[in-house]
């Protein structure tokens, strides 16, 4: 039998005593799980009671944990966003650092859309502690997306819901000067981009590149003619390029542009003054519609919808204002031995005065010297046809539209 010494009789009043009890025991200590102790985006936290709206389009998600986190775990596999009725997940930068994941979206979020955060119970601490999965919900910032017909072949879009950037992130803005945002033409905050007629220019350095074979340009435009002087919208290499622009008294919009023809270039304005003349009501024999309407009661001071497509295998040109036909072209019906009957691709020019940038708010980048020893061409001058009012929804194709096409996008997004 076990007979206690006084010394183990001691041991055993002093543990009793001092409540060690505890370290002698076989009892299982607690679960080791890690918890979430903040998701924020933007300065909005994910985790509130109610879901965060107005969550800005370029906000990186940082998530913060009660424990250091296991960096191996932190993987696209175990962090993800996704967007409502859209498959896959947003193509994201994951990192991890101490307590914290941080996701950075590779191009901004769409406007209006409801986004889930994900954060999948494989995730563990350092110490190997586990954790419970989790979601979050979001909306974003700005009108609802949509998606445009012939979006598979959309190659730029910019949306200026709070950013200048391309939402498909290919053409990314490389440069702005006294860019700011205002109310777009649906009465949202911060969600389209405001030209002061002076200085005001987005740059997009490989802008050229959105000048395609066949093309779409579509964008949302009001303009203000209180200068009373020219105002280029937007292009890059004035016509020597593409170029937009409407006229000081908001009587014409035209679309100049260059195209391939040969082995030589030509230009060729689609100009549209609304006159209803073309070739079987006494106007220009290539042109085989015009509307007729007081364009000055469309233009200034009111949204308007502009659609360009132009079709390189039919070789026609057509322009649609506020969902209708206005204009079009045919380089097949000019006159014989013309230039313009070989016309095939648009494309740019690439002269050493010329730039490879696209401008918004300007004919052509800073970089080009083209027409800078004239008055309205120099970006410089006072009397610059710098464009004066806003812009909303830019949006490139590779493919010309149809008919359809144009209108379809309008009524989507008016």
């Amino acid at each position: 039998m076990f007979k206690p010494t006084l010394r183990t009789v001691l041991l055993a009043t002093v543990i009793a005593a001092t409540g060690l009890s505890g370290l002698f025991s076989c009892k299982k200590d607690e679960d080791n799980t890690v918890s979430i102790k903040s998701a924020t985006t933007g300065g909005k936290d994910l985790s509130g009671a109610i879901a965060a709206t107005k969550v800005g389009l370029t906000s990186n998600v940082v998530v913060k944990f009660s424990k250091e986190i296991d960096v191996t775990t932190a993987t696209a596999a175990s962090v993800s966003i996704t967007a409502a009725g859209i498959t896959g997940s947003v193509l994201s930068t994951i990192t991890a650092a101490g307590d914290s994941i941080v996701l950075n979206p590779k191009n901004d979020l769409l406007s209006g859309t409801k986004y889930t955060l994900s954060l999948a119970g494989t995730i563990k601490s350092k110490d190997g502690g586990t954790f419970n999965a989790k979601t979050f919900t979001f909306t974003t910032f700005g009108p609802a997306n949509i998606v445009p017909p012939r979006a598979a072949n959309q190659i730029a879009y910019y949306p200026f819901n709070g950013t200048f950037n391309d939402n498909t992130g290919a053409f990314t803005t490389s440069a702005t000067v006294d860019a700011k945002f205002c109310v777009d033409r649906k009465g949202n905050l911060d969600a389209s981009a405001e030209f002061n007629g002076t200085t005001t220019i987005i740059e997009i350095a490989n802008g050229t590149n959105l000048i395609t074979t066949s093309g779409t340009v579509s964008f949302w435009v009001k303009a203000d003619t209180t200068l009373r002087k020219g105002l280029f919208v937007m292009g890059a290499n004035f016509f020597k390029g593409h170029l937009f622009e409407i006229a000081g008294n908001g009587e014409w919009i035209k679309s100049g542009a260059n195209f391939v023809s040969g082995v030589d270039n030509t230009t060729e304005d689609l100009f549209y003054n609304a006159n209803g003349l073309y070739n079987t009501t006494g106007g220009w024999q290539g042109h085989t519609f015009k509307k007729s309407e007081v364009l000055k009661n469309v233009l200034p001071a009111k949204w308007a919808h502009v659609v360009h497509t132009y079709d390189a295998a039919t070789k026609i040109r057509s322009l649609f204002i506020n969902g209708e036909l206005a204009m079009s072209s045919d380089f097949n019906l000019w006159p014989p031995n013309d230039s313009k009957l070989l016309v095939s691709a648009m494309r740019t020019q690439t002269a050493g005065d010329l730039s490879t940038t696209w401008a918004f708010g300007f004919g052509k980048a800073r970089d080009a010297s083209f027409w800078t020893d004239t008055d309205f061409g120099d970006y410089n001058k006072p009397g610059a046809n710098h464009f004066k009012g806003d812009l909303d929804d830019v949006r490139f194709f590779n493919i010309a539209m149809t008919s359809a096409e144009a209108i379809e996008l309008y009524n989507l997004e008016k």
